[in-house]
């Protein structure tokens, strides 16, 4: 993972959630786990923590075998939730505010490889969404506001460079549509306007 933000950002939230699970596991005066029967925790093993309001929840797999952690606040997400691979890898890392993602959400892959990294605003994408190629190699790139595509998308070969970028404005296709070949030179330039191709084709030597 070449960026240190991104890396540093994954450390925190692996971090706040090894805690969680720590404090569940072992915290003094913790009440004991029982077994939730129905609404939204269903199947969840579910854990007052010693001197919070919060309350953690753990699902298992009939064999044993850990899929899901976080904690709620009057019974909805809040904090730190994980998903996890049978082997017990970590397969997602998410933030929720009141029942909904808000903050850092990052996927990883069976080798422990962050592969989509993004950050989301009360339930809706916002900023910077990243698909890699074995954790550190660009595949795809967008920008989010408010949930909507808001400037450049962007695609990239299997080397890194940079092979396709669309331009979006409040989640409509506006500006440049462009192309490029192996040298970064733009090969095939369309313009658009709140959604309609105005202009462009392919640019002559």
């Amino acid at each position: 993972m070449k960026n240190p933000v991104t890396l540093i950002l994954v450390i925190v939230i692996v971090l706040l959630a090894a805690f969680t699970f720590y404090r569940s596991s072992n915290g003094s005066g913790s009440t004991a786990a029982t077994v939730v029967e129905e609404g939204d925790f269903a199947g969840f093993q579910e854990q007052q923590l010693a001197g919070t309001d919060l309350v953690s929840f753990t699902k298992m797999s009939d064999a044993g075998i850990k899929e899901e952690s976080g904690t709620a606040l009057n019974n909805v997400k809040n904090g730190t939730w994980s998903t996890y691979y049978t082997d017990g890898r970590i397969k997602s890392i998410a933030s929720y505010a009141a029942g909904q993602y808000h903050g850092v959400y990052v996927e990883f892959n069976d080798r422990g490889q962050v592969d989509v990294q993004t950050h989301y605003d009360q339930g809706q994408l916002d900023g910077l969404w990243t698909k890699y190629r074995f954790g550190t190699r660009k595949e795809e790139e967008r920008h989010y506001t408010k949930g909507k595509l808001n400037g450049l998308h962007q695609f990239f070969t299997n080397t890194g460079k940079l092979q396709k970028e669309i331009t979006y404005r409040n989640g409509v296709q506006h500006g440049p549509l462009r192309f490029y070949d192996e040298d970064g030179v733009v090969t095939v330039e369309y313009m658009y306007e709140n959604g309609e191709k105005v202009s462009g084709g392919i640019i002559e030597e």
